[in-house]
């Protein structure tokens, strides 16, 4: 039971940190048109989302 609530907390962490990734690469597009940077802060946001699952996951 433990380990089921904190994989979904490190899921729900995952989530909530790519979201916010996206929402500042949807920022930078709609304010500045940097396109490659949209895909950079994407591409970051997965590697971020990534990170925080892999530390936060029951071992």
């Amino acid at each position: 039971m433990r380990d089921k609530r904190t994989k979904q907390r490190a899921i729900t962490k995952a989530i909530t940190v790519f979201i916010g990734g996206l929402l500042f690469a949807a920022y930078l597009e709609w304010q500045h048109s940097m396109t490659v940077a949209t895909i950079g802060f994407v591409l970051f946001g997965a590697l971020l989302s990534y990170l925080v699952y892999k530390t936060n996951r029951p071992n």
